[in-house]
Formats: structure tokens, C-alpha cells, sequence
């Protein structure tokens, strides 16, 4: 009875293990999450925009102009387990400083597919949000990606795809099967996963010619700092990074990821007081991001 009852349980280990295998880090985007309102709350800056994604699905995004022509808008993917609501701060104090913002939707789990979108969907979903954004006229040096956690592997990639004035990635993974292997403490689940959303590898290959800025939460406990540190020395100049002291994954803009993500926009070149700059990981000089 043992025996059978440990073959039981290494089958359904070895079952669980290649699902997550055959959903790699794009499985991260499949996990239970609350659902995403389609309107923003009332009093915000930011007006309910529907799109369709490349296999029909209308999707709504969050979205607000710029000011004028010198500022550029921020896409905003968000990562594993956030919506729209998630990015919410940062995308008032972008609004409010000028910038135009467009909140990428995430489309309901009822309408993913049962073995996952994958990651060619995850990147259909992302271009379906800047091919709205183009069909408006914004596009290179009038467009900022930013991708957030595993999403930061999305952002690389439509970087290397659209040229736009910069990349923002923040709290980024190596690789989203990375963040996933060490979530299940299964090392082996990075080489075995089908959809493994790399960041570093991407940056190396097909690096974004444009300026980067890397951001992460030094007490970060869901995507460890030193993948950040990675993704960042993989990164090709300009680049600029900002390790913020105290701050983790959730309270990332809170403490100090918007100041930076505003400092950085700005082209300012001295570091925001509420960051902990590490001389070798800042890249001086870094341009302004405008026309």
C-alpha cells in the first residue's frame, strides 16, 4: 500500500512538473488573479480604451495623452498575478507629470486557451497594445515599454521589434522559467521549459538600441535582486539602474521605483534621493528620453 501510494505521488510529480514544463514562464501568467475592472476608478486620469487581439478578443486598456509633443507615452505591461490596478500609481504620477500612459490589458483567464496563451501569445497581446498605440501616431521616439517582472521578457522583445525612445524593466528575472524553477525550487524546470520568456538571452542577442533602465526592490522576495543584477550586466550602454533599498516586489513604486522611472524620462543625471546607488551597476550620462 506505501509503494503503490509513493508511485501514486511521483506520478502526479512527474505530471505537475511537465505541465509546467509545457507552459514554461509563460505559465506564471496563468496563475489565479483577481479580476481586472475594465473602467479605471472614478477621479482617475485615464480614460477605457478596447482594442482586439490578434485572435479577435477585445481587450480594454487604461490610457491618457500626453501633455504635448515632448513627452513620450509609457506602455505598461504588467507581470504575473497584476492588472491594470497594480500600476495604477505609477501610471497617475506619469499622467501627472506630463507623459502619456497606456495600461496594456491582460485578457480574462476565462478567455486563455486551456493550455495557456504560450509565449507567442503573451507577444501577440503585447503587439495588439502597440498596434493601438501606433494606429494614434505613437510610436518610436514617442513610445516608452515598460514591462514589469516576467513581462520584462515581452518588453525586450517589442523593444527589438518597435525602436522606442527606452525600456524600463522592472523587478526583471533572468528568464521567466528561471522565476518559476525557483518558485518550485525545480532547477531543472528552466531547461525544460517550452516557453521560457529569457530576458538575459534576449538582451544579449537582440539588445534594444536604446537607453534601459533596470529597477528593483532590494528586499525583493518574489524576484530576487540578483536576477535584476543580471538582466542589467546583460544590458547593453546606455543603461541606468536604480536598487532601492527596503523596497520588495508589491511596494516597488511606493518606495522609490516612480521617482527613478520619472528621474530616468527626465534624463536626469543625479540620482533621486530616495535611491541607493551603487556606483557599479549606473551608467553615467544617461540621455534624455525625448524627441
Amino acid at each position: 500500500m506505501i509503494l503503490l501510494l509513493a508511485v501514486v505521488l511521483v506520478l502526479c510529480f512527474a505530471a505537475a512538473v511537465g505541465a509546467l514544463a509545457r507552459g514554461g514562464g509563460a505559465a506564471l501568467f496563468t496563475t489565479p488573479r483577481r479580476a481586472d475592472p475594465g473602467a479605471p476608478p472614478d477621479g482617475v486620469p485615464l480614460r477605457a480604451v478596447a482594442y482586439k487581439a490578434a485572435d479577435g478578443i477585445l481587450l480594454e486598456g487604461w490610457a491618457a495623452e500626453p501633455a504635448s509633443t515632448l513627452r513620450p507615452t509609457v506602455l505598461m505591461l504588467a507581470g504575473p498575478g497584476q492588472g491594470k490596478a497594480d500600476l495604477l500609481a505609477p501610471a497617475i504620477a506619469l499622467v501627472q507629470a506630463g507623459y502619456g500612459v497606456f495600461l496594456a490589458a491582460r485578457r480574462p483567464a476565462s478567455l486563455i486557451p486551456k493550455g495557456g496563451l504560450g509565449e507567442v501569445g503573451l507577444l501577440a497581446d503585447a503587439r495588439a497594445a502597440l498596434d493601438q498605440l501606433t494606429a494614434h501616431g505613437v510610436s518610436g521616439s514617442r513610445l516608452v515599454i515598460l514591462g514589469v517582472s516576467a513581462a520584462a521578457a515581452l518588453a525586450v522583445h517589442m523593444a527589438w521589434e518597435r525602436r522606442p525612445a527606452a525600456v524600463v524593466l522592472a523587478a526583471p528575472p533572468t528568464a521567466g522559467a528561471d522565476l518559476l524553477a525557483a518558485r518550485w525550487r525545480l532547477p531543472l524546470l528552466s531547461s525544460l521549459a517550452a516557453h521560457p520568456l529569457k530576458v538575459v538571452e534576449r538582451l544579449r542577442a537582440a539588445a534594444p538600441a536604446c537607453p534601459l533602465l533596470v529597477l528593483h526592490g532590494l528586499a525583493d522576495r518574489t524576484v530576487p535582486p540578483a536576477m535584476g543584477q543580471a538582466v542589467f550586466k546583460a544590458a547593453p550602454e546606455p543603461k541606468h539602474a536604480a536598487w532601492i533599498k527596503g523596497a520588495g516586489h508589491a511596494d516597488l513604486w511606493d518606495k522609490g521605483g516612480t521617482d527613478a522611472l520619472l528621474d530616468f524620462l527626465a534624463g536626469r543625471r543625479g540620482p533621486a534621493p530616495t535611491l541607493d546607488q551603487e556606483a557599479p551597476w549606473r551608467a553615467p550620462g544617461l540621455p534624455a528620453v525625448r524627441p
